[in-house]
């Protein structure tokens, strides 16, 4: 954040270090096609997709089934939120 704050003309967002589970490592391997990660604090919708996703992973992990459904799972929430407007 800071990096950010105090140099707005940063090359990269520090998003582009997260983990990717679906490329297997990090954002940035996605070639900058998918923007923001979705979890990123400077993605538009990340409060929303955070909010649907804790609640989909709470709900699966109440039933013993893997909280996360599929590695793109953040990325569907996000274009469906976006969708929304």
């Amino acid at each position: 954040m800071w990096q950010i704050a105090n140099r707005p003309e940063i090359p990269e967002c520090p998003c582009a270090s997260f983990f990717d589970p679906e490329v297997g490592g990090a954002w940035r391997e996605r070639g900058g096609r998918a923007g923001h990660h979705p979890l990123c604090q400077f993605d538009r919708t990340v409060g929303r997709v955070w909010d649907i996703a804790t609640k989909q992973a709470e709900e699966r992990e109440s039933r013993g089934e893997n909280p996360q459904a599929r590695p793109d799972e953040w990325l569907r929430i996000r274009e469906e939120v976006a969708s929304r407007g």
